[in-house]
């Protein structure tokens, strides 16, 4: 029971008989005074109505008058006089002696007790006869009743102003503490939210507490958040140029790929500088170092020269090979013509003497939305292959887009996805994150689509569905799978990856919200996992996201994440399950202390919050320094 039920039932419990009490005291006491009056009045009538006939002529018609006026003046049962010598005078109510407008319980529950008064009647210096009067307690029940229906209704309306006054007195308790109660369930969810302190001096002792923690939680978020990025840049960003390294770039590349429409285009370009290493020991490792910045500086001059309205991505992937990609309507010969140029000057700058032979080779392609990154990498490496044959009379190649594999055109990929919402049975893949001892700590869910010659993956499909805005139908399909299953193994754990369009879709948040409610017991152990780059896009948005979908008893993880997100300072108030990273960023924990030094810290930063760090499998010999850098638990690809 809840403490304002609690509080409702004895404020019940004390109102009910404070008013039982008043009224009975009351009714007790309007009959005492009932009855003191008819006894009062009894006994006056006797005695007036005794001095009265004493003082007068014992005629007997005359005393009967007197009398018979008395009796039809007041309420009276029965006036008589007996005296000492002759037959009583008697006048007596006909009249039952309960009243009619009285209900017959009334009068059982509160009997009133009308005593005979007597007086003597004199005649002179002798006594004439002994009157009685005895009054009728008809009009003393009427009366009765009347004044305890009043104080009854009196009562009443007390009762209710004091019930309206302690509704607003138990909210006002109760107010703060359900906010102290939201604070810890918060808390509870690792979302680390500072409340308002209450007046309630018990209230706000614990709120002063629950606050602290959350700003002690907040203070270590940023000590251990200033280290990651301190290593973030060391790792991420070559040291030398102050570009990005092949991580960060794959990463982009990656993020990219994933987010955009199946038939956007965007150039990449990756070139190298030939025999690096009999240049340094040439030139000199200082001279070497100041063209290798030039060109880094070339590469700031050309997005300068391309606009703001283009996305722009420099990096370094190793000492020779530099790469660059863009999104926008850029003409690839043109872009290779402005590279080469700017290169060639940057040259002719430090080396005039070599005159045109520029030893750089360039490679350049277009890629599009459904394109995979490993497929491309592997075509643009072949194109800077080739490149490298023709030099020096040709130091570029320039490749078109490449198909994606599956031969389909635009209308062939409509067909076949909207085939598989229709036919309501697309397949489903599984990978399995196991912790260190083998058990599975989580599943992820993915959808299939079966051709007559291929079972295509989400990877593949999802550009072409967000092209043509159907990508949301997948989500919902995913998602209703993934209760389904949930239904069906009371043991499982199962986590489904959400595009950034169905984050911010209303007709999906709604219907995620019926059925997490319909089913709380499937709800607890689904995990709602979302791109890093969706939280960095629009953090105002995944928050409430967030904090909506904890509220309905499920979770939410972030998946590609490169601890971009962990610099956020919503991070303590969102309850996120696990982080999964990127690839990238662990494939060589054993030979690279940065990297390893790198992920100590988002675990550190991760497991502060109550977060998962999860990572794809790595090699044997690495997963033992993954598991010492803190990493819960591996992902194996099904």
């Amino acid at each position: 029971m809840t403490l304002s039920k609690q509080l409702w039932l004895l404020i019940s419990i004390l109102l009910v008989s404070a008013f039982l009490g008043s009224f009975v005291f009351s009714s007790l006491s309007i009959r005492t005074y009932v009855e003191e009056q008819l006894v009062l009045k009894n006994t006056d009538t006797a005695n007036a109505l005794a001095l009265t006939i004493s003082q007068t002529e014992k005629d007997e018609a005359l005393i009967e008058t007197f009398m018979a006026t008395q009796f039809d003046l007041g309420h009276f049962k029965h006036i008589s006089l007996q005296p000492l010598t002759g037959e009583p005078i008697i006048f007596e109510s006909g009249r039952p002696a309960e009243s009619k407008t009285v209900p017959s319980w009334f009068t059982t529950l509160l009997p009133l007790s009308s005593p005979e008064a007597t007086a003597r009647v004199m005649d002179g210096w002798g006594e004439y006869g002994l009157l009685r009067v005895a009054s009728d307690t008809d009009s003393a029940y009427t009366l009765l009743w009347s004044n305890i229906i009043r104080t009854m209704l009196w009562l009443m309306a007390l009762l209710i102003l004091v019930a309206i006054a302690a509704r607003y007195l138990v909210r006002t308790i109760t107010r703060p503490l359900e906010d102290v109660v939201r604070q810890a369930e918060s808390i509870g969810r690792q979302q680390f939210i500072e409340a308002k302190e209450p007046n309630t001096e018990e209230l706000k002792r614990v709120v002063q507490s629950m606050n602290l923690l959350s700003r002690n939680v907040k203070k270590l978020l940023v000590t251990e958040r200033q280290h990651v990025e301190a290593l973030r840049k060391s790792l991420h960003y070559d040291a030398l140029t102050g570009l990005a390294n092949r991580a960060v770039f794959m990463q982009l590349l990656q993020t990219l790929l994933d987010e955009g429409l199946a038939e956007q285009e965007h150039k990449l370009l990756i070139f190298r500088v030939m025999d690096l290493i009999e240049l340094n020991q040439r030139l000199g490792r200082k001279q070497t170092d100041q063209i290798l910045c030039g060109i880094a500086d070339s590469l700031g001059q050309l997005q300068d020269s391309l606009g703001v309205a283009q996305t722009f991505v420099a990096a370094r992937l190793n000492g020779s090979d530099f790469a660059l990609l863009l999104s926008g309507k850029t003409d690839l010969k043109t872009l290779v013509t402005d590279l080469n140029e700017a290169l060639r000057t940057l040259w002719e700058q430090f080396l005039p003497s070599e005159g045109q032979r520029v030893p750089i080779i360039i490679a350049a392609t277009s890629v599009k939305g459904d394109d995979q990154r490993e497929a491309v990498m592997t075509h643009v490496d072949g194109l800077l292959a080739q490149a490298e044959m023709e030099w020096p009379e040709q130091n570029s190649v320039i490749s078109k887009s490449r198909d994606s594999g599956y031969g389909f055109s635009a209308d062939q990929w409509r067909a076949v996805l909207t085939g598989a919402l229709n036919s309501g049975n697309p397949g489903l893949a599984v990978d399995q994150v196991k912790t260190s001892s083998g058990d599975i700590a989580l599943e992820e869910l993915t959808l299939t689509i079966a051709t007559s010659n291929w079972n295509i993956p989400a990877q593949h499909f999802r550009p072409w569905a967000r092209r043509f805005g159907i990508e949301e139908a997948f989500d919902q399909k995913l998602f209703s799978e993934a209760l389904a299953l949930l239904a069906t193994n009371q043991d499982r754990q199962l986590s489904v990856r959400l595009s950034q369009d169905t984050v911010s879709s209303v007709s999906f948040l709604s219907n995620m919200t019926e059925q997490l409610k319909r089913y709380p017991d499937q709800s607890h152990r689904l995990t709602l996992a979302i791109r890093e780059s969706t939280a960095i896009t629009s953090p105002t948005q995944f928050a409430a996201f967030a904090k909506m979908v904890g509220e309905l008893g499920a979770k939410v993880g972030l998946v590609d994440a490169s601890a971009d997100f962990l610099s956020s300072d919503l991070l303590p108030s969102l309850g996120l399950s696990f982080i999964h990273l990127d690839p990238n960023l662990t494939t060589d924990i054993m030979n690279n202390g940065k990297e390893e030094l790198f992920i100590q810290r988002i675990c550190s930063v991760a497991h502060s919050v109550g977060m998962k760090v999860f990572i794809d499998e790595p090699a044997i010999d690495q997963k033992k320094q993954a598991l010492q850098c803190g990493v819960d638990g591996f992902r194996h690809k099904g």
